[in-house]
């Protein structure tokens, strides 16, 4: 961690919501502010140390937390990164380190949106296009891109749905795609329609829909979300 040390500086980058018991505010002010960092917006969002300091000390406060997380990676990886899963290839602890102390990449939104239990949903308005970063089951965060700066949304906008290059738009795109996990789900083309069927049946999966027997596809597609959520 000696690089993410000498990183630590005083310079900062300049569906609604369903609201649970992880989320902590004192008031709805945050909702609009905007960021130039989208880091410092997931800590202001959802650290419920930062929600009770005075705006004038939350800048050395983002940088203090980010560097103490991406510490954690490292110190506490079997809750702060084995847990999720993660391809070592593709998700490596160095990168998502690297990440969280560099303004806006993709990498610190697909960590922080684990590490929170939250899936982000960014909306770029330049082009009018929402991406979801991630296909888990949670709870989605809204999130607008305008201008520059980033911002919470208090509802979804109707934009269309865009995929992972979008995001160039509004992110450092230092991973090369949005599925970062090693599941223990082999690739489509390893099965025959009848072994995704007994797979299915593990988990409780209806092989039949309308009468009729899933296609290999839809059946792969729903075992994926299942093995998926099975990473925290």
């Amino acid at each position: 961690m000696e690089l993410l040390s000498k990183l630590l500086s005083t310079k900062t980058y300049c569906e609604n919501i369903k609201e649970s018991s992880y989320i902590q505010r004192v008031n709805d002010e945050d909702k609009n502010k905007v960021y130039q960092d989208i880091n410092n917006l997931f800590i202001d969002m959802f650290d419920p140390t930062c929600n009770i300091l005075d705006e004038k000390d939350k800048d050395v406060y983002y940088i203090q937390r980010l560097l103490e997380i991406a510490t954690d990676i490292d110190e506490k990886s079997d809750t702060n990164y084995l847990n999720y899963k993660y391809s070592s290839k593709v998700f490596k602890p160095s990168l998502i380190q690297s990440g969280l102390q560099t303004p806006n990449t993709l990498s610190s939104v697909i960590y922080l949106g684990d590490f929170y239990k939250v899936t982000p949903v960014i909306y770029i308005e330049s082009i009018k296009t929402k991406i979801i970063i991630s296909q888990k089951t949670r709870n989605n965060i809204h999130i607008l891109y305008k201008d520059g700066t980033f911002s919470e949304l208090d509802e979804q906008l109707d934009y269309k749905l865009g995929s992972y290059d979008d995001l160039k738009h509004a992110l450092v795109l230092n991973v090369k795609k949005l599925d970062v996990y090693e599941l223990e789900l082999e690739p489509i083309g390893k099965y025959k329609v009848t072994e995704l069927f007994e797979l299915a049946t593990k988990f409780n999966l209806p092989i039949e829909e309308n009468g009729k027997k899933k296609v290999k596809k839809q059946m792969y597609d729903e075992l994926y979300l299942q093995y998926l959520n099975q990473s925290n």
